[in-house]
């Protein structure tokens, strides 16, 4: 059961690729910065409810919950690689879109 924490700390990251991708094929009106800003702060928000229900988790015979602690600046550094990867990542794919919808065909 301690996987459930681990798997909240993914959760932001990958509603960024979801809504990203949505702004990217033309099925959301947020800008890509508003999406990377919102998916940051809700990592660092979901971040202390996997705390807890990590160190909830924890047989009653183990005392120390320092490593449980730990997934505070583990999902930190998660989300600084990251958030800026994906937006990179989604404003090429949407610059990469803009310029090809507005070449002229060849003839």
């Amino acid at each position: 059961m301690q996987i459930i924490p681990l798997l909240m700390l993914l959760i932001a990251p990958a509603l960024q690729i979801l809504l990203s991708a949505k702004r990217a094929n033309g099925l959301l009106s947020l800008r890509l910065g508003v999406i990377a800003f919102l998916m940051f702060m809700l990592g660092m928000i979901i971040s202390a409810p996997a705390v807890f229900i990590s160190m909830s988790l924890l047989p009653s015979n183990i005392k120390c919950a320092t490593g449980c602690v730990g997934l505070l600046p583990l999902e930190f550094l998660l989300l600084i690689f990251t958030t800026p990867a994906i937006y990179t990542i989604y404003v090429a794919k949407l610059n990469n879109k803009k310029r090809s919808a507005v070449k002229p065909p060849i003839v």
